[in-house]
């Protein structure tokens, strides 16, 4: 899985529009969307245009749990406290968007899964790597 943290999110770090703490932060989700949108590094804001629609599957997206950020040496890391996990999916997905809700949908990152990923009354699930400063989902070297 490829992944693009989103430049816009990179500038709101200095503004402090993110709070990733466990407790008192802000609310996160993931949202899949089909393969007729394009999400990268210039991606600002979650939309529900071209998302999945699918029995099992919300409009938004999965609701994630903040984990709080780490540092180690002189990297500052964060990821989240568990995997995102669907199930009775009838759909077809390329990228995911993790965005921040309680910033009014701002985006953090793009999460491409290399190809069309179709699921036939299925589960998916994105798992996330561990946290540490090679591999944080999230991380400020």
């Amino acid at each position: 899985m490829a992944q693009a943290m989103c430049t816009s999110f990179k500038k709101e770090l200095f503004s402090g529009v993110h709070n990733f703490n466990a407790s008192g932060g802000h609310a996160f989700k993931v949202a899949l969307f089909t393969g007729l949108v394009t999400l990268n590094d210039t991606t600002t804001a979650y939309s529900s245009s071209n998302e999945v629609a699918s029995a099992g599957y919300t409009a938004g997206g999965y609701p994630l749990t903040n984990a709080n950020p780490s540092s180690s040496g002189t990297t500052a890391m964060v990821s989240f406290a568990s995997n995102p996990v669907w199930t009775g999916l009838t759909c077809s997905t390329t990228q995911a968007l993790i965005y921040n809700v309680t910033a009014g949908g701002n985006a953090v990152a793009v999460l491409d899964f290399g190809g069309v990923q179709t699921m036939a009354a299925g589960g998916f699930t994105i798992t996330f790597p561990p946290v540490t400063p090679t591999t944080a989902l999230l991380r400020l070297v």
